[in-house]
């Protein structure tokens, strides 16, 4: 119910990471996880995207830069969405070319890494090194100590029981997809917004400067991340074996 909370008495003040940050509009466009352990905010003016964790506190700080290397002109970040647990984010670039089509739009999906491993003994190795692990976790269950990263390599005191589901998650962004206007238009500008529906099952993208001559102008986009519609993976075709110590990674938009 309404606790009658008429104010907000703390605050954090965050600042552009970058040191040439005059008229980046960094802030421009935000977004956090449901429960807001990731931010993100964009400076599309720079091209950049800065990721924030919050830690125990729910202070933040800063963790990683995404960029594709577009000019200033594509806005990269006009608008950003991730994902209700922060692993994924949609970010546009509105005024993008695609080929020799000018302003027609781009909206990039990326992946944090989060790799999993099933416990069977003490050591494990990670694709990335320790100092972009941001948690690691057992079986749902953080785990602060009782643990040794060296490089790549995760060694536990004391073996988890065998079977349990070990979670390594990371601050490394790295690109899933590139979405596209089915009909890339000069000047369409695909992705001047973009959002994520609730159960992180579809992504919607705006083309406010499409048309079709004596039809319509403007439209929206909707793409399915089909994994996230079936739900869980019960079983495959391909092989039903799956053995002890063996990695899984199923990536989804």
């Amino acid at each position: 119910g309404n606790l009658g909370l008429s104010s907000f008495p703390w605050q954090q003040t965050l600042t552009s990471p970058s040191l040439s940050n005059v008229g980046d509009l960094y802030g421009a466009s935000v977004s956090a996880s449901t429960d807001g352990t990731w931010l993100y905010v964009s400076a599309p003016n720079a091209g950049n995207v800065y990721v924030y964790q919050s830690n125990a506190t729910s202070y933040y700080t800063y963790a990683n830069t995404i960029s594709v290397g577009s000019s200033a002109a594509a806005q990269f970040g006009y608008t950003i969405k991730t994902t209700s647990t922060g692993n994924q984010v949609a970010i546009s670039a509105p005024y993008q070319a695609v080929g020799t089509v000018s302003s027609a739009g781009v909206v990039y999906v990326f992946d944090r890494s989060i790799e999993t491993f099933i416990a069977n003994g003490t050591t494990y190795h990670t694709t990335y090194p320790n100092s972009g692990i941001s948690k690691v976790s057992v079986n749902g269950v953080t785990v602060t100590s009782g643990f040794i990263f060296t490089g790549t390599t995760l060694t536990f005191t004391t073996a988890p029981t065998t079977g349990s589901v070990i979670t390594v998650e990371t601050n490394y962004i790295q690109l899933l997809e590139t979405l596209n206007s089915p009909i890339p238009t000069s000047g369409g500008a695909f992705g001047t917004v973009t959002w994520i529906s609730g159960n992180d099952a579809d992504v919607y993208v705006s083309s406010p400067g499409y048309s079709a001559s004596g039809y319509y102008s403007g439209i929206v986009y909707r793409y399915a991340n089909q994994g996230a519609n079936y739900g869980s993976i019960t079983g495959t075709t391909y092989s039903s074996v799956i053995n002890l110590g063996d990695s899984i990674r199923i990536n989804g938009i």
